[in-house]
């Protein structure tokens, strides 16, 4: 079992990091496998010893099976995050004749259920920003 601390820009505070209660690695709900991971940093707190080596273990599995897809300008990939395990490798920024970058969408989030960004500002139509200041 693991907890899983929040994304920089998701803590409460810098004393408060933000952990997830414990979970698996590997879920099953609704006759789906889901995946709940963080294989950078010290995202992942181990509840003891053999969770750790499983977690170790259970990454080594994945980078002998992991694809890598180079994405070029013009192109989207769509993951479900709770089924995909992915990444983003280094890069060089491009930018335009002025200055704008051409990476256009850096995060993008698909849900079923609108309610859920109820608090958030609208942008436009089904459209929504939060700020984590």
């Amino acid at each position: 079992m693991y907890k899983i601390k929040l994304p920089y820009r998701q803590r409460c505070n810098i004393k408060d990091e933000c952990l997830t209660k414990y979970i698996p690695i590997i879920d099953f709900k609704k006759e789906k496998i889901f995946f709940n991971g963080v294989f950078y940093g010290d995202m992942m707190i181990c509840k003891n010893k053999e969770a750790k080596k499983a977690m170790d273990n259970f990454h080594i599995a994945l980078k002998k099976v992991m694809l890598q897809e180079i994405i070029t300008p013009g192109e989207i990939i769509c993951i479900d995050n709770r089924v995909v395990f992915h990444s983003r490798s280094v890069f060089n920024a491009k930018f335009d004749s002025y200055g704008r970058a051409y990476r256009w969408i850096q995060r993008l989030f698909i849900a079923e259920d609108l309610n859920s960004f109820s608090s958030f500002k609208t942008i436009d139509n089904r459209v929504f920003q939060v700020n984590y200041d």
